[in-house]
């Protein structure tokens, strides 16, 4: 069971707490979405003269919303540790 699903059911209902766990969940996104395009960055070249390898705007999109998907299932496990250190604070 992961952070974001286990919450107190006090705090399942707050919107700080949902507010929270939605910005964990896309600060997942964008750092699936970094070692994605890093990891990947040589995988497209096609070999296109003067063009950068995986700079095809649907190439970035597919990237971008694989990445955001993966953040949604919280699939690495940052969005729970972001909102395990933060939601005290709230």
């Amino acid at each position: 069971m992961n952070a974001l699903s286990s919450v107190p059911s006090a705090q399942a209902f707050d919107p700080k707490h949902q507010q929270l766990k939605t910005a964990c969940k896309e600060v997942e996104g964008l750092f699936v979405s970094i070692l994605l395009k890093e990891g990947l960055k040589n995988q497209f070249d096609d070999g296109r003269a003067g063009e950068m390898p995986g700079k095809d705007p649907l190439q970035q999109f597919a990237i971008e919303q694989t990445a955001r998907e993966l953040g949604q299932q919280g699939s690495f496990g940052v969005a729970d540790i972001l909102y395990r250190d933060l939601s005290p604070l709230l």
